[in-house]
């Protein structure tokens, strides 16, 4: 049965906070002073961040109508991300491996609404169906794995998606990490030089400047701070463990 997704203020509204950081819609941010500095100095062949042991695999609520609710996850599937770029009258067809269609979206002419056919409850890394905020991203295999489709990951399995269907960008996972903002996780916070955890750390977006295996470097962006003062601070921190996430992914607007 399709479903139409009509773009309202109430949409747009919960569509936006979801974009400015899955984790943090509910999170009550800490008072911070603008100006101090803080450097996690320690070298790049040790453990930067706190507690990431103590991090749990977990799914959040991205977005949600009647017609379906997008989920993320912080299981890592896949060798790279792709996002699907979408205009007008444009068709996402997801199949499953064996040919049989799995799911859709579809730009209306207008441009105003999607309509879709998919699960009502759909897990992938970030798909948003509101043309203001849209956003298709997958965790894939990459591009050169099969001829004729780009193999992508929806609800834990994997489906494909033809590749002269519609433009994409496939990002490595270390490309799709420098180009995105991120916001991290309590269990999973900068240290110090020190060693000591900065507990004023979730209070601020990132931006990553190096990836080097499981380690990102990072520095807190001034330009994204709205709902907490900046504070200037870089350092180390893990972005996985055993194919898990400790990061959060937000958006600077």
């Amino acid at each position: 049965m399709k479903i139409t997704v009509f773009i309202s203020l109430v949409v747009l509204v919960f569509a936006a906070a979801c974009k400015q950081s899955p984790s943090a819609v509910n999170k009550t941010r800490s008072k911070a002073r603008p100006n101090d500095a803080v450097v996690s100095s320690a070298p790049a062949n040790q453990t930067h961040s706190a507690a990431s042991q103590e991090c749990k695999s977990d799914t959040t609520l991205l977005y949600q109508d009647e017609g379906i609710s997008c989920y993320t996850e912080d299981t890592i599937r896949g060798a790279g991300v792709v996002s699907f770029q979408m205009d007008l009258n444009n068709r996402l067809d997801i199949y499953d491996l064996d040919g049989g269609l799995y799911g859709d979206f579809v730009l209306n002419e207008d441009g105003d609404f999607f309509t879709l056919d998919m699960p009502q409850k759909t897990i992938a890394r970030q798909v948003i169906p509101v043309q203001d905020f849209a956003a298709f991203d997958f965790d894939a295999e990459p591009v050169n794995a099969d001829q004729d489709y780009i193999l992508i990951y929806v609800n834990k399995e994997k489906k494909k998606v033809k590749k002269a269907q519609l433009k994409y960008t496939y990002n490595t996972w270390s490309q799709y990490l420098q180009n995105n903002t991120i916001q991290l996780k309590a269990c999973n916070l900068l240290k110090a030089a020190d060693g000591k955890i900065i507990s004023k750390s979730p209070d601020q977006l990132f931006r990553i400047t190096a990836v080097k295996g499981d380690l990102i470097k990072i520095k807190s962006m001034k330009d994204c701070q709205i709902d907490s003062p900046y504070q200037d601070m870089q350092g180390w921190v893990k972005w996985r463990v055993a194919g898990e996430l400790l990061i959060d992914f937000a958006s600077c607007n």
